[in-house]
This record gives C-alpha cells, sequence and structure tokens, in this order.
C-alpha cells in the first residue's frame, strides 16, 4: 500500500471514527438524559425524595425525552462531553512539540556535546532527508529508564520524536535507526492526527466521569473545585442527591471510555504491524528493528512509563507504557519479534561475538556510504527499479536506496554549512546566501544589501565565499529542509522579516525561479501557525483538467527535450488521465509564479488523484533516465504544495 492509499485509508478511518465516536455520543446522551431524569423525578418538591426513583417509568422518559425540557437535557449532556473535549483540545494546540513539553521531554534541539544524543539527531535528520518530510522536534524524557519511543503532532510540519533515557542508552545506531523509521511510518501514514482525536475523543468521556466522582465528595472537599455548600438541603439530601447523580455519571462515564479505548486498541495493534513492517522496508535491516524489540522485551521495565498521562500515550508509543489488560493497545513483542524474522530468538541466545558483530556494523555502514557516493550519478535506473517505475511508491514511504543517499548528502555536507544547523543567526545568514544570483554583478548588490540588513556577518560571509564552491545543487533543498526546524524556533516578527529578505532576493532579477518559491514556500508553511487545509475535495479531474495541464506542460518544458520530443511526451502523458487532450502549453506562458498559483489550487485534490498526477510528474522527469536540477525543483515544488512527502533524488551530475 502507497502513500495515497494510506492517506485515502487514514481520512476514511478518520471519518469511521468521527461517525462511531457520534454513535456513542447519541446512546451517552441518552444515558445522561436518564440520570437528569431521575434526578428530576426524586424532587417532586424541591427536596430530595430517593425513593421517588422508583415511580418513575420507560414509557415517561420517551415523553419527557421529546419535550422541551428534554431538548434542555440532551444540550446539557453535549455540553459535558463538549468541556472534556475542548478542554483536551486546547491543551493540544500547539502541536507535537507543545505535548511533547507538556510530558516532561526535554528537548535535543539541533545539536548535543553527548554523542549518544547527536547519533539520534544524525539518524532523524537522515530520515527526514529520505522521507521528504520537515524534520520532527527531537526530545528526551530524561526521568524515564524504560526503552519506549513515540511521536505526537497533527501532521508532518508539526511532529515531535519522543525517546527514553532507558532507549537512548540501551540501543545501538542500527537499533535507533530502526525504531526512529517505526515512528516515521506512523508520521507518513497518517496515524498522528488519528491518535490525537483519540485523545480528544476519550477526553469528553472521562471529564463526565470526574464530574461524577466530584459530586460523590463531601462538600468541604469539593471546595476545591470550587463548590460551596448550600441551605436549601440537609446534610442527607446533599449526600444522596451526590450519590444519585455523581454515581450514575461515573458508570456512565467510564463506560464511554471502555468503548472508546476498545475503538483505540483495534485501531493501534494494526497500525503497530504495518509500523513493523515499514520500518524493515525502509531500512533492510529486520536484525535491527527484531533486536530494538528485543531490547526492550529483556529490559527490566520493557517499555512501562512513570508518567502520570502513560495510559493516555499509550497508544502513540513502539511498545505499551502499561501492563498488558484487555486494552493492550500493541501486540506481544514475542509476536512482533516472531512476525519480523522467526528465527532471531533462537540466534540470539547463541550470541557470543558482539565486539566482532560491532566492527562488521561500522565497516558495512563505511561501505553503504561509500557506495551511496559513487553510485548516484547520472544514472538513475537503480531509483526507478526500487520504486517500480512508479514515484507513488516512493512518496510518502523510506526505501533503503533513499535513506542511503541521505545520509550521502549528510556526510557531504560542508563543514561551515553543517555547523549552521546549530546557530540561528548563522541558520539565517545560509539561507540568503543560497538564494544570491549567479550573475556577478547582481551578486555583489545583494551581498551589499544583506550586510545592512545582519550587522557583523562580514567575516561569515567571507567564509562561505571561500565555501561556496563546495554546495552542490543536489544539496541545497535538503538544506534548506534541515535549517527549517531551527528557524522555526525563531520570533514570530523575526520570521515574517526573513520571508521578506527572502521575496526581495528572490525579486532582485525581477523573476521568480523555482529553487527561490521552493524556499519561500517551505518557509512559509513551517512560520504558519495554522495548518492550511482545503474545506473540500476534488474528486472530478474534469474540474482540474486546465490545471493538471499546467503541472505537465511546465515539467515537460524544464526536461531540456525538443519540440517535437515535448509533443510527444505531452501527448502520451495525457493519455493516463480519462480527460479530453489539450494542447501543449507555450514556455513563455509558463513562469514558475503560474505554476505555483496552479499548485495552490490543486491542494484540495482528493489522495488518489494526487498520486494519479504525481506519477505522471515522476514519468516526465525520469522519462530520459536523468534528473536536471529544474526538473528536480519543479517535482518538490509540486510534492510541497500538494502535501506529498518525496524524498531527495540524485541530480546529474554536472559536465
Amino acid at each position: 500500500m502507497d502513500f495515497f492509499e494510506h492517506q485515502a485509508q487514514a481520512k476514511a478511518a478518520s471519518t469511521r471514527l468521527l461517525l462511531l465516536f457520534l454513535s456513542v455520543c447519541v446512546v451517552f446522551v441518552m444515558a445522561v438524559n436518564g440520570v437528569i431524569y431521575m434526578l428530576l423525578g426524586s424532587m417532586p418538591n424541591g427536596h430530595l425524595n430517593v425513593y421517588a426513583v422508583a415511580e418513575l417509568s420507560f414509557s415517561g422518559f420517551l415523553s419527557w425525552q421529546v419535550s422541551l425540557h428534554g431538548l434542555y437535557a440532551s444540550l446539557l449532556s453535549v455540553f459535558m462531553i463538549s468541556i472534556g473535549c475542548f478542554a483536551r483540545w486546547f491543551e493540544l494546540r500547539k502541536g507535537g512539540n507543545g505535548l511533547a513539553i507538556s510530558l516532561g521531554a526535554r528537548s535535543l534541539g539541533f545539536a548535543s556535546d553527548v554523542e549518544k544524543e547527536q547519533q539520534l539527531i544524525n539518524v532523524v535528520e537522515e530520515m527526514a532527508i529520505a522521507s521528504g518530510v520537515t524534520t520532527p522536534g527531537v526530545y528526551v524524557l530524561d526521568n524515564e529508564s524504560s526503552v519506549n519511543a513515540f511521536v505526537v503532532g497533527y501532521g508532518f510540519e508539526d511532529s515531535a520524536l519522543v525517546v527514553t533515557r532507558g532507549l537512548l542508552n540501551a540501543m545501538n545506531r542500527d537499533e535507533l535507526q530502526a525504531v526512529v523509521g517505526h515512528e516515521f511510518s506512523h508520521i507518513l501514514h497518517g496515524d498522528n492526527r488519528l491518535n490525537i482525536r483519540l485523545l480528544v475523543l476519550l477526553a469528553g468521556f472521562v471529564w463526565v466521569a470526574e464530574l461524577g466522582r466530584m459530586l460523590l465528595l463531601e462538600p468541604r472537599h469539593r471546595s476545591g473545585y470550587g463548590y460551596r455548600r448550600s441551605r436549601s438541603y440537609s446534610s442527607g439530601d446533599r449526600r444522596g442527591g451526590g450519590l444519585v447523580i455523581g454515581v450514575p455519571l461515573i458508570v456512565i462515564g467510564y463506560l464511554g471510555v471502555f468503548f472508546g479505548r476498545l475503538v483505540r486498541t483495534s485501531i493501534s495493534r494494526k497500525r503497530e504491524y504495518l509500523a513493523d513492517a515499514s520500518s524493515v522496508q525502509f531500512t533492510r535491516n529486520p536484525e535491527a528493528l527484531a533486536s530494538a524489540l528485543n531490547v526492550i522485551l529483556l529490559n527490566g521495565q520493557q517499555g512501562l512509563l512513570k508518567s502520570p498521562r502513560a495510559e493516555e500515550i499509550s497508544h502513540m508509543c513502539i511498545a505499551s507504557s502499561r501492563k498488558n489488560n484487555w486494552f493492550a493497545t500493541h501486540p506481544p513483542l514475542l509476536d512482533r519479534i516472531n512476525a519480523i524474522d522467526k528465527t532471531f530468538l533462537k540466534r540470539d541466545l547463541a550470541r557470543k561475538r558482539k565486539v566482532t558483530r560491532e566492527k562488521q556494523a561500522i565497516e558495512q555502514q563505511q561501505q553503504v556510504t561509500q557506495n551511496a557516493k559513487t553510485i548516484y550519478g547520472a544514472d538513475v535506473s537503480r531509483l526507478q527499479n526500487e520504486a517500480n517505475d512508479h514515484l507513488h511508491n516512493v512518496i510518502g514511504t523510506l526505501a533503503a536506496v533513499n535513506l542511503e543517499y541521505a545520509m550521502s548528502l549528510h556526510d557531504d555536507m560542508p563543514y561551515e554549512f553543517r555547523q549552521a544547523l546549530q546557530h540561528p543567526e548563522k541558520a539565517r545568514i545560509i539561507l540568503l546566501y543560497i538564494l544570491l544570483n549567479e550573475d556577478q554583478a547582481i551578486r555583489k548588490q545583494q551581498l551589499e544589501w544583506i550586510k545592512l540588513q545582519h550587522s557583523n556577518c562580514d567575516a561569515y560571509i567571507n567564509d562561505l565565499n571561500l565555501l561556496s564552491s563546495q554546495l552542490h545543487e543536489r544539496l541545497a533543498i535538503p538544506l534548506v529542509e534541515l535549517l527549517v526546524p531551527l528557524l522555526k524556533t525563531l520570533d514570530a516578527e523575526i520570521q515574517k522579516g526573513l520571508l521578506e529578505q527572502v521575496l526581495v532576493l528572490a525579486k532582485w532579477d525581477k523573476q521568480l525561479s523555482l529553487f527561490e518559491i521552493c524556499v519561500y514556500t517551505l518557509l512559509k508553511n513551517a512560520f504558519s501557525e495554522t495548518l492550511n487545509r482545503s474545506s473540500h475535495t476534488i474528486k472530478n479531474i474534469n474540474v482540474v483538467a486546465h490545471e493538471f495541464n499546467v503541472v505537465i506542460s511546465s515539467l515537460i518544458h524544464n526536461t531540456g527535450a525538443n519540440d517535437l520530443e515535448k509533443i510527444a511526451l505531452h501527448k502520451r502523458m495525457l493519455n493516463v488521465f480519462t480527460m479530453a487532450q489539450s494542447p501543449l502549453i507555450a514556455e513563455s506562458s509558463l513562469q514558475a509564479k503560474e505554476l505555483y498559483l496552479t499548485l495552490k489550487k490543486l491542494k484540495a485534490l482528493a489522495p488518489m488523484l494526487k498520486r494519479s498526477l504525481m506519477d505522471v510528474c515522476g514519468d516526465i522527469v525520469l522519462h530520459d533516465g536523468i534528473v536536471e536540477p529544474k526538473e528536480y525543483q519543479a517535482l518538490k515544488l509540486i510534492s510541497i504544495i500538494l502535501s506529498c512527502p518525496m524524498p531527495a533524488l540524485p541530480l546529474a551530475t554536472s559536465t
């Protein structure tokens, strides 16, 4: 199953979850209304009479339910559920990074002096380049000695990866890479949004149960919740009223929690098997994931967390954060290990050559990096073979070939540019520096302007001038993607100013290039406080036939083919879609800005239409077996705006 099918499936799962929640809510509201009906029936004269409940009837409840008073009661019940949901949504509004901090996790930032922490940062950055998503925030739960990890967030842009101190200390690089691959699978498959929704919906039921628990307390204990003693009732009335209302609310609330957790369990267990399989596919190293799960299994605390919110986040973790029960969110670790490799546990008992194995792993890693450097040139046949000639098999996933290439990019990044990944001010200068024009006269003007905008940057710019020839075109966009998380930490006003400076440099020569628009779009998406999502979905291709033609024609003009080849390629690509043939749009009518505006209209495409469009775009770029820089930039811009995380592709070697 590819990225687009996963997105469609995740969207359908969210819809089913919402419908199921609404069904449970209807039953839930009726049950709460029953409590209110019994309460009103037990107070015929304004005083509590617990025995009056026995005189109430079901037919009387139904008649009362359709009355105006019943409607008010239903609104009150919905309001009670909404309070819990809204409170949890408000807490989670800051996305993955905010939730990670609220759980007590410590951010590693973008660099660390601790070897294990820096190793984790490097692995996450490599995975981000290989998958084409924004690097998630990296956090550590320092007080947790158990072995566990999880990702939180609403989408690709605001995800956060959290690992326990126990996991960081217990695992080697291969095992760590397997765990990160498992968590990236959750990000790419849209599990994060589903997990957050489960948290919010369950909170509504928990709140009703909590309200019932508060009503059972003596008035003097409720003062902390804002309750006051009433002189209207006797002490017995108050105590009896608390029982009449509180006990049913607790029962009803926890029944809602029961069914909510049942739904959560059924969803989570399937997703864990899928994430395990995806991690093996990403890394091509089943031994590493099986070993990582075995480390969790053999740890005295396994994945159990001390956090009071461990039960709440259990379905997000790589291993259950609470002891298994009826609501176990994960399959048994032994079953997961056997599903990956049935012989692993037997072989693991006989392993006594740990030092030799680690040495072999280091040598293998060095060989992989060297192979990636020599293999990725003008010939991308290997990439095509890995992707089965379809781009949708690469988008939203991780393949070993992409991971190897990402590792080579990470290693080839010049030292001075890599240093910018740790310093916000250097990151801003680097970002503006890579936007400088190739024309020396314009470049000189732009450099003087940058020095006016940023004081005391002369020495750093001089260093960059000496190193600029070392930044290959294939490193430019990956570098920007690695800079984005650091730039997101800047103040909103500084971010706004940086966007304006990017536009000034981009428009200096009175025209916008694909690379400049890519940089601007990446920054704009990262700095936006809200995720821009279309309120409708385009399912009919004929509605956007012209827009499809604009995208296809723009890509074809960037291939460098002659006119006859362009026309033939255009006709062949349009035949893929069941829509009327349109002529190839003239190159003079297709500026980079036109492509950008067209893609903004296509954001609302249904997932499977996005897949078809991305497949055709991939076929255009790879039709001659060579990825030119402009082709890749156009393809990257399409993937960014359509929210299709695409890994870095090997570019043609300059001649």
